[in-house]
């Protein structure tokens, strides 16, 4: 009995330490991503309620634009949180922005061409932070810097299909969600949903219903 008891609880402390080591700091998981969880002290989490997709229609489908591009770019600025504008006026909520700009090379859907920018909500834990940390304490006095939680960041030379929104008038597009808007070319969800969105295509053009989905 004693016995039992024993390996019972060697064995909930084993998993207590297995949960503990996958709930801090940075993991890399399949298809180039990253997902960053802030340290205690360093960074102020930030949490979204997104919507996450099932299968590669619907991400399609929740996508004004998907394209193959490179990350050409990556840079920060601190703009109005609900308008997204540069300009800070004084009853302005300030937010630290991650800008990737990608260099499109295969679009599969939407109006993408040539370079265009991304614009996601918060900074990047572990990366040129002295930067991130003079942006923000220009405008809030804290250096600790919001970190969107669970949010994929991207490599600088690396290529990603892309899924992504365009909201109003915006020069820039949106996330669809924080984990699906980037992944690799080659993984197998990508290439079903190129798959999905080729026969799209094909079918309207055939049709003469599409004039820029595809180049």
């Amino acid at each position: 009995m004693k016995k039992i008891i024993f390996i019972r609880l060697v064995t909930a402390i084993l998993i207590a330490i297995v949960l503990s080591s996958c709930s801090d700091g940075s993991r890399i998981e399949k298809g180039k991503r990253m997902i960053a969880d802030s340290n205690d002290g360093y960074y102020t989490k930030m949490n979204a309620d997104w919507p996450y997709y099932k299968t590669e229609q619907d991400l399609i489908d929740a996508s004004d634009a998907v394209f193959v591009g490179t990350v050409k770019q990556i840079s920060f600025m601190v703009t109005d949180w609900e308008t997204g504008s540069k300009e800070l006026k004084e009853d302005t909520e300030p937010m630290l922005q991650t800008i990737y700009t990608i260099e499109t090379a295969q679009k599969y859907k939407g109006s993408a061409f040539g370079t265009v920018q991304i614009m996601i909500v918060g900074g990047i834990p572990n990366f040129r932070e002295n930067e991130q940390r003079q942006l923000w304490s220009a405008v809030k006095q804290s250096e600790r810097f919001p970190v969107l939680v669970e949010v994929e960041h991207l490599v600088e030379g690396e290529s990603y299909l892309f899924f992504l929104s365009k909201i109003g008038n915006n020069d820039h597009y949106s996330i669809v969600n924080a984990e699906e808007f980037a992944m690799d070319p080659n993984c197998s969800f990508a290439r079903n949903a190129v798959k999905k969105l080729n026969a799209t295509n094909a079918d309207a053009a055939e049709y003469g219903e599409i004039s820029d989905n595809i180049e």
